[in-house]
């Protein structure tokens, strides 16, 4: 479902969209930036005792004999820390064991989703509602409900009480919001083409949403006021638990160049908790931490 070159034409925003968005937004300026994202890979392994005992042998043990070679591998037996030392004059360190490589959870919700990379005409869910059962706009991938459902426990535990405005969207949701968004710069004087391109940094194409796939929840607090969520105690609560229960903060502070959309401080999306941990250690958006896993 992902593909390097989709990620690397994600990340080019259309200037003229941006010029746009900043004539007719009343919030800050966003500057984009024209960036070329390099990425240093600095390996240090470590050190393996084993290749210096072979050079240890090599070196100081004396000439073996083929025969006597085969009679010391029929009766060797496992090496222990005693039978280490001393090998060839030299006192060797007993390799500790090697770390089994990362199991990752959840790698199903890892992926990128955008107008370049949508959900396939197939695509199926199964889900789960947060609320009551006919509360439809707080349903959510079942899979990662249970996720959901402990980090909002965790919160409450806490005294902080985190509102659900919206997990999953159908197409059919996702393109009224969409064609509302154009509408609205329409009626500000734009022509078709300038007010899809505005409009697309606020709101996804239909069939182009986390919203869409399930995987992204809105939040806000009590007041349920999402523009003011950045100041709030559930905001700073979230920022800095999330990652914990699998969620990241999708679309950050100062990356619309890199993301394509606005800074949406109640826009969280799960990936799975050691990725969402990885993510949230690294301070990459999801599209660079992509480029970057995917260069290696």
């Amino acid at each position: 479902m992902y593909h390097k070159n989709a990620v690397l034409s994600s990340v080019a925003l259309d200037k003229t969209a941006v010029i746009l968005y900043n004539c007719f937004m009343k919030r800050k300026i966003i500057m984009l930036i024209s960036a070329m994202l390099t990425v240093f890979f600095v390996a240090s392994p470590d050190e393996q005792p084993a290749i210096e005992a072979i050079k240890l042998v090599t070196i100081d043990a004396p000439v073996m004999t083929q025969s006597a070679l085969v009679q010391l591998t029929i009766e060797a037996e496992p090496a222990t820390e005693s039978s280490l030392k001393d090998v060839g004059g030299g006192v060797l360190d007993v390799p500790e064991e090697i770390p089994p490589e990362k199991i990752y959870d959840n790698e199903w919700a890892f992926y990128l989703i955008d107008r370049q990379n949508p959900l396939p005409d197939d695509f199926e869910i199964a889900l789960y509602s947060l609320g009551e059962e006919d509360e439809w706009w707080r349903e959510i991938d079942e899979r990662l409900a249970e996720y959901a459902l402990q980090m909002l426990e965790a919160a409450r535990l806490d005294g902080i009480h985190i509102v659900i405005i919206e997990g999953f969207r159908t197409i059919e949701r996702q393109q009224e919001i969409y064609d509302r968004r154009i509408n609205y710069y329409l009626g500000l004087g734009l022509n078709l083409a300038q007010s899809e391109l505005v409009a697309g940094t606020e709101v996804a194409y239909p069939g182009a949403s986390e919203h869409n796939a399930g995987i992204a929840i809105d939040f806000a607090s009590g007041s349920y006021d999402v523009y003011s969520f950045e100041n709030t105690r559930e905001f700073a609560w979230l920022a800095e638990n999330a990652h914990d229960y699998g969620f990241i903060l999708r679309y950050p502070e100062d990356a619309m160049h890199i993301t394509g959309f606005i800074y949406e401080p109640w826009h969280w999306r799960f990936v799975g908790v050691e990725r969402a941990r990885e993510l949230a250690e690294s301070g990459l958006t999801l599209e660079e931490f992509l480029m970057q896993l995917y260069a290696e």
